[in-house]
């Protein structure tokens, strides 16, 4: 007897805002990636603040490192929401470091 295949949701630890992705596409596609798996890396660890937008550095190491910065909503109950990416300079980088709030590459 053949059985049907049923289609699961697979959930995701986290969301993304319209913006975030059209942020996303404006850089190359292996960048693309790697800022997507540090992401997904690190959403269960990002803070909890209700009703309050905050913000993360990271970094893509390599010959011309990759500075950037994301911007999400991270509420009691709900995945992680990730509005906004944005290129920064390496002491604006620095700065989110001091103030432990950054990615962390867990691959590398």
């Amino acid at each position: 007897m053949d059985s049907r295949q049923r289609y699961t949701e697979v959930e995701r630890p986290y969301e993304y805002d319209e913006g975030f992705i059209v942020s996303l596409r404006q850089h190359a596609k292996q960048d693309l990636v790697d800022i997507l798996r540090l992401i997904e890396d690190n959403a269960p660890y990002l803070p909890k603040k209700d009703g309050w937008v905050q913000e993360v550095g990271g970094v893509l190491k390599g010959e011309e490192p990759l500075f950037f910065m994301v911007e999400f909503l991270h509420q009691e109950g709900e995945p992680p929401l990730f509005l906004d990416l944005t290129t920064i300079d390496c002491d604006s980088y620095l700065d989110y470091i001091i103030e432990d709030s950054y990615l962390i590459d867990t691959e590398k």
